[in-house]
């Protein structure tokens, strides 16, 4: 079979359409693949991080809130005080909730149930001396 210019043609745009399209579907697969695991590295690690974020800031305003409570002479002002307390306990226990809901290994259970225990630890010392 003898090919002439114009079939030469075609065959070679065939061959760079077939290479274009391979190249295309590679491309596609790839940006899937990447975009499936920034989606687990948001779920796994970003979003722990921004809820573990928020225990520390009410954890924060727990410690503000006793401080100035404890410095106070005003009973409606340690009240306040105690509101404040009892408000950002809330969201604390919030967020620990939200947090357990993300956890994905053993080692970071641990570290999460030990968490726990010392925040109850300390929200009972914090009981005892203003709510």
């Amino acid at each position: 079979m003898k090919l002439n210019i114009r079939n030469k043609l075609l065959l070679a745009f065939a061959a760079v359409l077939a290479l274009t399209g391979v190249v295309g579907y590679v491309g596609y697969s790839s940006s899937n693949s990447l975009n499936n695991l920034l989606e687990a590295l948001y779920k796994n690690q970003t979003m722990s991080i921004s809820t573990i974020k928020r225990v520390n800031i009410d954890v924060y305003q727990i410690r503000l809130a006793l401080r100035q409570a404890l410095l106070e002479q005003d009973q409606s002002k340690i009240d306040a005080q105690s509101q404040i307390v009892s408000d950002s306990d809330a969201e604390v226990r919030a967020d620990l909730a939200a947090y357990e809901k993300l956890i994905n290994s053993q080692e970071v259970r641990d570290e999460y149930n030990n968490l726990a225990q010392t925040y109850e630890a300390y929200h009972a010392d914090i009981a005892v001396r203003i709510l």
